[in-house]
């Protein structure tokens, strides 16, 4: 075994949960390392001063409530399962919903769009810097040096 593997036993050593194999293993590799008694040390006088536990008591007819729950697959279904999955089956109606309405009308006459390799350089600037959707452009103004520029580069 190696030392990291006993450093990770180490804890089920002083609980007395190890099986004799591993046990024999870890007492044979404490001599030799000081790390690991060090923290066997340290792991002991914590194991000694833990608090102690309660023991939980389950509440009377426990596994019959359970048993008549999971029996009962009706009362499953109206509980959440059910809800759920008609809140994803909804979700996905109204996704393909909106991808056909979305399709219809991008084929809608007047909505073809040409490639931006079909522009012209004039064109291509005025669309891609949205000069076409604003009020016309004063002379002044960068966009139109930029646009008379194109248009002189024809």
């Amino acid at each position: 075994m190696t030392h990291s593997n006993i450093k990770n036993k180490l804890l089920l050593y002083i609980d007395g949960s190890l099986n004799q194999t591993d046990a024999s293993e870890v007492e044979r590799h404490l001599p030799q390392c000081p790390r690991c008694k060090k923290h066997i040390a340290m792991l002991s006088e914590i194991w000694k001063n833990k608090p102690a536990i309660d023991k939980f008591t389950a509440p009377p007819f426990l596994w019959t409530r359970i048993e008549a729950k999971m029996s009962n697959p009706v009362q499953n279904l109206s509980s959440g399962g059910l809800s759920y999955s008609l809140r994803i089956t909804t979700a996905v109606f109204i996704l393909l919903i909106a991808f056909f309405i979305g399709n219809y009308l991008g084929k809608l006459p007047g909505s073809e769009t040409k490639s931006p390799a079909n522009f012209s350089s004039a064109e291509y600037i005025t669309r891609s810097y949205h000069f076409d959707t604003f009020q016309p452009i004063s002379e002044e103004s960068i966009g139109q040096a930029i646009i008379l520029t194109s248009y002189q580069n024809k």
